[in-house]
């Protein structure tokens, strides 16, 4: 009971945070970003990969491990990188979800072909295009949150580490204008949520 507290009153917290970055910092941080043509340089883009990396190894790892564990149960370890990579591909299913339900306008083109902040002046929420996968909440985002998050709890000495990776990803994600700041902070969200859950439940059993 405390546990779904304290996320209801982070999500309370989260809204309150897309909000006003919605009003007050998504539009000032792209038009920076374009204006200096931050998406010019290649070290900004490679960072921005950062989640494309944890995608893969999440996927390999549940391919490995759930052949392994039709011949030989799995330990410890390999439970929790099993649960983790897990979370990872839930956080993706989730962001896909709440990207298609209600389409954001992404900041600049080449994401999609529909209108976007830079190069149209499109803004907001729309239910025009709902079905398409909008720009809220960041997949990235959350992915590398959720896998970061378990590093946090599994292996403390770890946790510059996920720090650094964490701040690499949102900076490449903002330097590309791929994201808004609040979409950042929904993705996060949704990764970290998604993997306090799968770890509650992997303690559980």
């Amino acid at each position: 009971m405390k546990f779904l507290k304290k996320v209801v009153l982070s999500l309370a917290l989260c809204i309150l945070l897309v909000i006003l970055s919605y009003y007050f910092l998504d539009k000032p941080v792209a038009l920076f970003v374009a204006q200096h043509n931050l998406p010019d340089y290649p070290i900004f883009e490679w960072i921005s990969r950062i989640a494309n990396v944890i995608l893969i190894i999440a996927t390999l790892c549940i391919i490995i491990l759930s052949t392994k564990n039709i011949l030989r149960p799995l330990n410890r370890l390999q439970k929790q990188l099993f649960t983790c990579s897990l979370a990872i591909i839930v956080a993706v299913f989730f962001r896909i979800f709440f990207g298609s339900l209600f389409y954001r306008y992404w900041v600049r083109a080449g994401v999609d072909s529909n209108p976007t902040f830079i190069n149209d002046q499109a803004y907001g929420f729309t239910l025009t295009h709902a079905g398409s996968h909008g720009a809220f909440p960041s997949g990235h985002t959350a992915m590398t949150f959720c896998a970061m998050t378990f590093i946090w709890i599994l292996l403390p000495k770890w946790r510059p580490l996920a720090i650094l990776l964490c701040l690499l990803q949102i900076i490449g994600l903002i330097a590309m204008n791929y994201h808004f700041v609040s979409d950042i902070i929904g993705g996060a969200f949704l990764g970290i949520v998604c993997a306090l859950f799968a770890e509650k439940t992997f303690t559980k059993y």
